[in-house]
């Protein structure tokens, strides 16, 4: 399993910073978008896809759902073995890029859930106590 992060400016840079700090993980790609006006995102990822082993299933995080990077990513589903995350937080692309090649649909979707969970207004959670 490949895994890559694919944001808006250095968003990316920043995630595999804060894993890399907090894991000691150094195994993930990053593609961050529109820092460079030369490159184009959709083959910039295409690119980085392509380097990768045939058939090697690929992670790719983005940043916001109807972004233009998500767009990009979307438009690679079906031609690449790709699951694609969005909305993505720092908790949820831990626990993600942590279950390695072991990860599934399922998997997925209950990391998902669970990062909703975990996104709360803190003053809410303590006027309960």
């Amino acid at each position: 399993m490949r895994y890559v992060i694919a944001t808006h400016g250095y968003l990316a840079e920043g995630y595999k910073s804060a894993i890399r700090l907090l894991s000691g993980m150094d195994h993930i790609h990053t593609v961050n978008a529109y820092v460079e006006e030369q490159k184009e995102v959709a083959e910039e990822l295409e690119r980085l896809l392509q380097s990768f082993d045939s058939g090697e299933r690929v992670l790719v995080l983005t940043d916001v759902l109807g972004g233009s990077v998500t767009q990009a990513v979307s438009g690679l589903i079906g031609k690449y073995p790709l699951f694609l995350v969005t909305g993505i937080n720092l908790g949820l692309v831990m626990e993600l890029v942590q279950k390695g090649d072991m990860l599934t649909d399922e998997m997925i979707e209950e990391s998902i859930g669970a990062a909703r969970e975990q996104m709360v207004c803190v003053n809410h959670v303590l006027e309960s106590c």
